[in-house]
């Protein structure tokens, strides 16, 4: 089916296949630990290596803050510059892995 509207499509929805472990590809990143160092930590050692929706997201907790120094400010800008370049490599690797 095709869809002929500007600005409206029909979406390919991915999900992960069988193989993938649930429990490890969802993240929940919800206004309540999005800023909570604890909580990152917790989910980079459950989700390992495995897949994971973790690796497609920018936790607010690793952005600059107010209260760093320019220094730890731009250290900051830096790491969410190489989080974004990795965002982007993993959504190409999901799709080419056909995880759906």
């Amino acid at each position: 089916m095709s869809v002929q509207v500007p600005g409206l499509a029909i979406p390919k929805i991915l999900l992960p296949s069988s193989g993938v472990e649930l429990d490890k590809w969802a993240v929940v990143a919800c206004d309540q630990y999005t800023s909570e160092p604890e909580y990152w930590a917790r989910v980079e050692e459950t989700v390992g290596d495995n897949l994971s929706t973790l690796r497609m997201i920018l936790p607010e907790v690793h952005l600059p803050k107010k209260d760093q120094s320019e220094a730890e400010q731009e250290q900051a800008r830096d790491g969410v510059k190489e989080r974004i370049t990795a965002i982007n490599s993993t959504m190409r690797k999901y799709l080419s892995l056909s995880l759906s």
